[in-house]
């Protein structure tokens, strides 16, 4: 496998990634005498600011939140603040470097409106700012038991250090990342290998561009994160869409162009055991499936394993990585470096 920056031998330590993002949380708590508990606990909202792979953990903490955490959260990826942020917010700003321009930009806007913040990074200009304002710094050890390589690598430490610290302010009540850890190793055991369902449906994807469809909550975060992965890793176009509002409108657009569809596109639908209730949605899947059975060149299911609806959404991550990594050594291609964004960056 060509694989210059060592993204597959970073996937392989994804349960260490959980364990080490659990007990950076917890040691930055103690060390940060100053940290006012207090003023989290008034807290009226959370905003969880960041870009890219730092900016899916806004998404996890508000899909696994929506079981346990009261108070309304806010997702943030931009450089421009909602107009309700406050001395009543909790505001997490999540940037892997530490360097991301607009992460900083609203921290230092939140900063201003009187916000408690609290970065998660692993250095940068944000922790440079964290330090000078005697913010919460939750430092992001970018060496665990292997090298993480980009800042999408490593999403199971960024995770679990957030979700760690909301259960320490008492925010997140089920924290079910024990459970996470035995899960995720033995799920990297079982897909690690060309004989795995992950690598079948690499394989099965060919030359076509994946849709990636979930229901809203746990598996449209997953959907968010194959489509990323799969761009990034795969150097690929994917696309990811969300029912059940996919349902009002998207599928209506599979009515003309067939022929043409057919011979680009692939159907990836991921489901779990903690999709919304109060609707039919199965049928309502099962139905929309059989639709665009006609206009698609395949159809693929992936069904979440796992007891807690964090260990869902950990399997479908780690299960969509791996989808990504083997799609890139079919492909010939290096899934970690990023010229395109490199490039961008470089001529703004």
């Amino acid at each position: 496998m060509l694989d210059s920056l060592g993204m597959f031998t970073t996937l392989l330590d994804s349960s260490n990634q959980i364990k080490a993002g659990k007990e950076i949380a917890k040691d930055a708590l103690v060390k940060h005498k100053k940290f006012d508990v207090g003023n989290i606990e008034n807290a009226e909202n959370i905003v969880v600011a960041g870009m890219g792979g730092s900016g899916l953990i806004g998404d996890l903490i508000s899909a696994v939140g929506a079981f346990d955490i009261e108070l309304p959260i806010h997702i943030l990826k931009s450089s421009s603040l909602p107009a309700f942020v406050s001395q009543k917010t909790l505001f997490l700003a999540v940037s892997f470097s530490g360097n991301t321009a607009e992460t900083l930009i609203a921290t230092e806007e939140a900063k201003n409106r009187g916000a408690s913040i609290v970065s998660i990074s692993t250095g940068g200009r944000l922790k440079e700012l964290s330090k000078n304002q005697g913010f919460l710094s939750i430092e992001i050890n970018p060496e665990v038991s292997s090298p993480i390589p980009m800042p999408r690598a490593g999403f199971f430490q960024m995770a679990a250090a957030a979700l760690t610290f909301l259960t320490e302010v008492n925010l997140y009540k089920n924290n079910h990342l024990e459970k996470a850890v035995p899960h995720i190793s033995k799920r990297v055991e079982e897909l690690a290998t060309e004989r795995s369902s992950a690598y079948n449906l690499a394989k099965d994807l060919g030359g076509t561009i994946p849709l990636i469809s979930a229901a809203s909550g746990i598996g449209a975060v997953a959907a968010r994160r194959l489509k990323n992965q799969i761009n990034e890793n795969s150097k690929t176009p994917a696309f990811f869409s969300e029912v059940p509002e996919a349902f009002h409108n998207e599928l209506v657009g599979w009515g003309v162009q067939g022929d043409v569809t057919r011979q680009v596109f692939s159907l990836v639908t991921l489901r779990s055991d903690f999709e919304p209730s109060g609707f039919n949605l199965d049928k309502a899947i099962e139905v929309a499936t059989e639709m665009q059975e006609e206009v698609v060149s395949n159809c693929f299911k992936v069904s979440a394993e796992g007891s807690t609806a964090l260990c869902q959404l950990f399997d479908l991550v780690v299960f969509g990585d791996f989808v990504s990594l083997y799609l890139a050594d079919l492909l010939g291609v290096d899934p970690g470096p990023i010229p395109a964004v490199d490039e961008l960056k470089s001529r703004i």
